[in-house]
């Protein structure tokens, strides 16, 4: 059994029949005190479901969060009524079907076959992180076979956001 793991910024959705990419390593850039965030997919060629598990790990104080992607049925796809250039409609071609959304506490899958799955990476630098890249390791490993290691880096710059007020 082969599969295929690749890296994704969080701004995009990726569905069960999301095609493989190949980005194996990810750059993002963040403030001293931001959050950010990013996924880590799957998917194996196999026909039976093979289990998977996916961990994190960076810089010491370094608060990093896994989550897997759930999915929930989504029947019809609501359109606005103002007229939308079907490029610019996110997910046109895949709902009526099974859409992204919820994040579990999980960090194994049971993988289908030929499908993609995802799952989630919060990062929170740690209060005495202090400006320069952060690597973070993703390992994803099946319950047989070799594990596959992914690198994300973070490059915090000397910068804080303000607190939210009235939030």
């Amino acid at each position: 059994m082969t599969f295929k793991s690749w890296l994704a910024t969080s701004s995009v959705r990726f569905y069960p029949n999301s095609p493989v990419e190949t980005r194996k390593r990810l750059r993002l850039d963040a403030a001293l005190n931001e959050r950010v965030s990013f996924q880590v997919l799957l998917r194996h060629d196999g026909l039976a479901p093979r289990q998977f598990t996916v961990t994190a790990t960076g810089p010491d104080g370094w608060d990093i969060r896994v989550r897997r992607v759930g999915y929930i049925p989504v029947r019809h796809l609501n359109t606005h009524p103002a007229p939308i250039p079907p490029e610019d409609i996110e997910g046109a071609d895949q709902i009526p079907g099974y859409v992204p959304d919820p994040l579990f506490e999980e960090q194994t899958i049971l993988l289908p076959g030929s499908e993609t799955h995802a799952f989630w990476i919060s990062v929170r630098p740690g209060p005495n992180a202090k400006p320069g890249a952060g690597n973070i390791t993703i390992q994803a490993t099946p319950d047989s076979g070799r594990s596959h290691k992914l690198q994300a880096e973070v490059t915090l710059h000397p910068i804080t956001l303000q607190p939210r007020r009235d939030f």
